[in-house]
């Protein structure tokens, strides 16, 4: 980790909002929307005060940049700061009364809902469930995650 910089990016004060001045070639992060100045990048690995960082999600490129210059959230906090969840395969996932795979099922978990999450334990997201006039319909778990493998798409906005 570290050596020398290959590149940088540089943002700036827009008449609006923040705006990209430069940045290289293969810049292509997870999630770019300036206007809601939200900038992600997927980080591959941490070692010695530096984070292996996807810089372009469409071929995996990867380079390191200083953790102390960015802000770094593992999976389990970001996922409470997003607007909603959707899981990857609902015909099989179910909203749960537990945070266990025997728990009583509550929901289809794709049957239209809206997944606001609430609260991370382990593989197990605790998700408010809204119609789509966001009025409560209950509450329950969803697996997010099987080991290594993300079992929830986000939206961060809505």
């Amino acid at each position: 980790a570290g050596g020398r910089p290959i590149d940088s990016l540089v943002f700036r004060e827009g008449p609006h909002q923040l705006e990209l001045g430069h940045a290289p070639g293969w810049w292509q992060p997870e999630v770019e929307k300036l206007d809601y100045q939200l900038c992600y990048l997927k980080v591959k690995a941490e070692e010695n005060g530096h984070l292996a960082v996807e810089g372009n999600r469409q071929t995996g490129f990867t380079c390191w940049v200083a953790a102390d210059e960015v802000e770094f959230l593992k999976w389990s906090d970001f996922l409470l700061t997003v607007h909603s969840v959707e899981p990857r395969f609902p015909e099989d996932q179910l909203i749960l009364k537990a945070p266990a795979t025997e728990a009583e099922p509550l929901f289809q978990a794709g049957e239209g809902y809206i997944l606001q999450p609430k609260e991370v334990r382990g593989e197990w997201l605790r998700v408010e469930v809204v119609d789509e006039d966001y009025q409560p319909v209950g509450e329950g778990w969803l697996q997010w995650r099987a080991g290594t493998s993300l079992w929830v798409e986000y939206n961060l906005l809505s």
